[in-house]
């Protein structure tokens, strides 16, 4: 049910979605909420301590509690599968190299990760495991900096 004041603008996961119709966010990106979405949760967790149940994991617990408000998550890649919420360290999302076994886990069944520089977007939000300090030099990289032609 969403719409221009209610969303959940997030990278969706696959691992869920044989239990939950429309997937969850992936919290290791980060994802963003509308204000009328959280004016919603806010209001359903005042009236009831209980409407989030406890879950192991923040993300698929925050995407239960959605659900029971019909806030689904929304696909946030862009048409050519860059990716806004890099579901991996930037290094890894630049030089193609990601570790593990199934990197599509990340992503809605419907994509697949492109594994280099055209797998992010131009208008990327968020970066997974990314620490402080490389935190600190992309910024410094974007705000301090000067390119002179």
């Amino acid at each position: 049910m969403p719409n221009g004041e209610l969303f959940c603008w997030v990278l969706t996961t696959s691992k869920y979605h044989n239990t939950r119709l429309h997937g969850y966010n992936s919290g290791g990106a980060g994802y963003v909420l509308s204000n009328k979405a959280m004016k919603l949760l806010t209001e359903a967790i005042e009236k009831d301590q209980n409407f989030c149940s406890h879950s192991k994991w923040e993300d698929v617990g925050l995407g239960q509690c959605l659900e029971k408000l019909q806030i689904y998550p929304e696909k946030t890649s862009e048409t050519n599968g860059a990716q806004r919420f890099l579901p991996f360290h930037f290094h890894q999302m630049l030089s193609g190299y990601v570790a593990g076994g199934d990197n599509d886990f990340y992503l809605p069944k419907d994509e697949k990760l492109i594994k280099d520089i055209a797998g992010i977007s131009k208008d990327w939000i968020t970066i997974h495991q990314t620490d402080p300090k490389q935190m600190l030099f992309i910024d410094f990289l974007l705000y301090q900096t000067q390119i002179h032609t």
